[in-house]
């Protein structure tokens, strides 16, 4: 089981105004009452930052020319089997009005891009249409009009299962959500902790996968939580010893074959050849598309 779940996306962390949550961040003590600040345990506050050094995002966003100017980010870790939140990060500087430093960037939501396509392959496992060794069509494709196409605008032609997971391919994974059935997958996304979707199944076809729905950050971390609890799936919180009720949406073998899947994404950049360290440690991968999301 995967110890953290990490959901990071592209938006100097302050300390809060006197009296409301010393330590902890204004987006985040704003979201608790008085009485439940009380009971939120030391490490779920996001950690003070000097004015000197900025806050823990401050390094994602100082190299405009890295980062492609992204000039804000938002983070957000919580444990995997108790659903704490160990770390919440709304944005890289509350103060930095010019760059909508005040906007919780963990409550806001986003195109979920390809960050549902693990979870489209476990069902699919689980409702026997495929196994990891299955061969899936890679090729122009059209359904009713309308035609899906990868990212490189490329097509393998038959590609393994987890190799079109690996590589997060857009036409093979189509192609599974038209014989899982679109009303079958939203109806899951739902009940997994996809709660605030939009609109209907119908309203979204088939590009439901491919990133027509929006989600939050905390969405997607509770989405990935039950991912690593193979298949029991609940929500997140920022309270010590609140009970937790879990469901199972998935079966343990379809979770853990996702999970084992994604291990094998490649990492970006510097950390390409991380396999060769003997210091490395497994992590499971998921690109969201054009952007990183690590699990």
């Amino acid at each position: 089981m995967p110890k953290l779940i990490f959901f990071g996306c592209g938006r100097r962390t302050a300390t809060g105004p006197a009296g409301l949550f010393p330590g902890c961040a204004p987006p985040f003590s704003g979201t608790l009452s008085p009485k439940r600040r009380e009971r939120c345990a030391p490490h779920h506050a996001e950690p003070r930052s000097s004015s000197a050094g900025g806050g823990p995002c401050a390094g994602l966003c100082a190299t405009d020319a890295e980062f492609g100017g992204v000039q804000n980010a938002a983070a957000l870790i919580a444990d995997t089997e108790s659903g704490e939140v160990r770390a919440y990060v709304a944005s890289q500087d509350y103060f930095d009005d010019a760059h909508l430093g005040k906007i919780d960037g963990i409550r806001m939501r986003r195109s979920t891009g390809s960050t549902l396509k693990p979870f489209l392959y476990a069902l699919a496992m689980d409702q026997g249409l495929i196994v990891q060794e299955s061969l899936l069509l890679d090729i122009p494709t059209s359904y009713a009009g309308y035609a899906p196409y990868n990212a490189d605008h490329s097509f393998s032609g038959l590609v393994r299962a987890d190799t079109a997971l690996i590589r997060s391919l857009n036409v093979p994974t189509v192609q599974l959500l038209y014989e899982l059935g679109v009303e079958n997958f939203f109806q899951f996304l739902q009940k997994a902790g996809l709660a605030g979707i939009k609109g209907s199944a119908q309203d979204h076809g088939l590009s439901l996968v491919l990133g027509s729905a929006s989600a939050s950050l905390w969405e997607l971390a509770c989405l990935y939580r039950g991912l690593g609890n193979y298949g029991q799936f609940g929500g997140l919180t920022v309270l010590a010893e609140q009970p937790q009720t879990q469901n199972r949406l998935l079966s343990a073998g379809s979770s853990f074959l996702v999970l084992e899947t994604l291990k094998e994404v490649a990492r970006p950049k510097a950390d390409y050849h991380w396999q060769e360290y003997q210091s490395a440690a497994p992590v499971c991968l998921e690109n969201g598309g054009d952007q990183l999301r690590r699990l």
